[in-house]
């Protein structure tokens, strides 16, 4: 691979939240610390370099990885405010895993009930 090319940050993004995990998780998976995961994300992109072992910790391949059909589904407004929520709980050290987990079982649900809605629209 180029190393001139990158890996969008939001792909990395999408990932984590499709899996339920923090940048804390993916630092561990790669043996980084979590600065330099930080880092990623304040430049946007992830080093081409890193493609493989980021591609192996939430077990895709690297086309995938770097695929644009990997940029996240349309999510409902109160599904982004719950994410946005979430962050600033991780941000401020008072998100539980306990309180992650049900949060995320929930915005599946939020999200589940959103496309039946827009699906019960169509018809």
């Amino acid at each position: 691979m180029d190393d001139k090319v990158m890996i969008p940050w939001a792909r990395v993004a999408t990932l984590l939240a499709r899996a339920g995990r923090r940048q804390t998780w993916l630092a561990k998976q790669l043996n980084v610390s979590s600065n330099v995961v930080v880092n990623w994300k304040s430049r946007g992109v992830v080093p081409a370099g890193r493609a493989t072992s980021v591609a192996r910790a939430f077990g895709v391949t690297v086309e995938a990885l770097m695929a644009a059909q990997l940029e996240a589904p349309k999510m409902s407004q109160a599904g982004v405010r719950l994410v946005q929520r979430l962050g600033e709980l991780d941000r401020s050290g008072l998100l539980t895993k306990q309180t992650e987990g049900a949060l995320m079982a929930f915005l599946d649900l939020v999200e589940s009930v959103a496309s039946g809605a827009q699906t019960k629209g169509r018809t």
